[in-house]
């Protein structure tokens, strides 16, 4: 029989490999934009200049340091590199769930790790992002899970 701690690690297991299968059917997106953006600046070209004949820019003005985030998956196909970023952005949620936990755990009027309706809350609360990040290659869980974890460093006092 499974334990009452193993069934979220196998339900994380599973929605991984159906987000991964999902993001494996899209054929342009955010990351094909992204992985444009970073090789063009790797490539020395001005990130903010157009690149369509029309004259349209290549994407939104985002900071040449995102596109160096981006370029490690220039370095694999881009069926791979939507497997590879999907499983970084469930990796970083997963990490900002623990963490979320760790804090709730020490916080002083609380016993013991927070009930599952919590996260099942901020699941579903996210759901969207993570439905429509994990599809195209979106960044908003991976920028914005890394700035909350920046934020709420482990095992560092409060203030």
């Amino acid at each position: 029989m499974m334990s009452r701690r193993s069934w979220p690690w196998i339900l994380l297991v599973v929605v991984t490999a159906a987000l991964s299968l999902r993001a494996l059917d899209k054929r342009h997106g955010s990351l094909y934009r992204n992985r444009l953006f970073a090789a063009g600046l790797l490539e020395g070209q001005d990130p903010y200049a157009p690149w369509h004949a029309d004259g349209r820019p290549l994407h939104a003005p985002y900071p040449p340091s995102y596109g160096m985030v981006m370029a490690p998956l220039l370095l694999v196909p881009l069926p791979m590199a939507r497997v590879l970023w999907v499983l970084l952005q469930i990796l970083v949620l997963t990490l900002v769930l623990r963490r979320l936990q760790a804090w709730w755990c020490h916080l002083p009027a609380t016993r013991g790790p927070p009930p599952l309706w919590v996260f099942g809350f901020s699941l579903l609360l996210i759901s969207r992002y993570l439905l429509r990040d994990t599809a195209g290659g979106g960044n908003n869980l991976v920028f914005g899970g890394l700035a909350l974890l920046a934020c709420c460093r482990p095992d560092e006092a409060p203030g």
